[in-house]
């Protein structure tokens, strides 16, 4: 078997899998104890195939990487495949940072010929959001000034997220099982 047929099988195969999956909950919307421990079960064996595909596409992505050139994306038929370099930055120092950013917001903002300020300190403060980009508000701290975060932004609907650890047990990589 070559590796572009592999690849296609297991996409049917994954496919095939959430059509059994979707059919089982359609056929029986109720489940029992003994249903729900099953379909548990098998949600740990899917995290745990998940994983070590992750494994598989990084490894696979790691040792083609090197052929596809820095600058031009590489386009096929299927898709197009581009390098893209990140470099991780931890242990910011956010306030210096934002100190260094506002003295030249506020600098920019001073006409150098007649000494005028040009922007209002609401103008300069909403400047700084083209130099940083938060991740989160402190959504708590917003409510301690009399703000609430959801009339500043789209909210959708609340996500529940499932934590799935690993237990005890013999790996196994047997799928046939």
């Amino acid at each position: 078997m070559d590796l572009h047929h592999a690849v296609a099988s297991l996409g049917k195969s994954v496919k095939e899998l959430n059509d059994l999956i979707e059919k089982e909950f359609s056929d029986s919307p109720d489940m029992d104890t003994k249903m729900f421990n099953e379909y548990a079960e098998a949600l740990i064996e899917l995290h745990t195939v998940k994983a070590e595909l992750k494994v598989v596409y990084d490894s696979f992505a790691w040792k083609i990487q090197p052929k596809i050139d820095d600058y031009e994306p590489l386009t096929l038929e299927n898709g197009l495949i581009e390098k893209s370099y990140n470099t991780r930055r931890t242990a910011w120092q956010h306030k210096d940072l934002a100190s260094a950013v506002a003295q030249r917001i506020s600098s920019m903002a001073i006409d150098m010929d007649t000494g005028e300020v040009k922007a209002s300190t609401e103008e300069m403060i909403t400047k700084l959001l083209d130099y940083i980009q938060p991740n989160y508000w402190k959504v708590g701290e917003l409510r301690k000034i009399g703000l609430n975060a959801d009339n500043y932004c789209e909210t959708g609907d609340t996500r529940i997220s499932l934590i799935i650890r690993k237990g005890k047990q013999e790996e196994s990589n047997d799928y046939n099982e």
